[in-house]
């Protein structure tokens, strides 16, 4: 519903950059934060002025494809898929006409 896509690791960091900036504190390892459900809310307010500065994190194909919309992430997928998958057909069409031939 909020059109947010962002990596595991950038959304601990957006958390935890929220929380600084709102003066609470964050732990030393940022993925052992705790935020209430008030502070949440108030992020999702907030989001726009923080996703502007975040780099994109595609050191990983997880960290990538969380990063993307669930439409990008299946165009992605069928654009590797579809040549494979037309290849295999072909060659089955091949082997198939091979082993009928009169």
């Amino acid at each position: 519903y909020f059109n947010i896509y962002m990596s595991t690791d950038q959304v601990t960091s957006v958390s935890c950059m929220y929380l600084r900036d709102t003066g609470q504190f964050t732990t030393v390892d940022e993925k052992h934060i705790r935020m209430r459900f008030t502070q949440v809310a108030g992020l999702l307010d907030d989001i726009d002025s923080y996703i502007i500065r975040r780099k994109r994190d595609s050191r990983t194909f997880i960290a990538y494809f969380q990063g993307i919309p669930p439409s990008l992430v299946c165009d992605v997928v069928m654009r590797g898929l579809f040549p494979l998958v037309l290849f295999f057909q072909l060659f089955g069409f091949y082997l198939n006409k091979k082993i009928n031939a009169p």
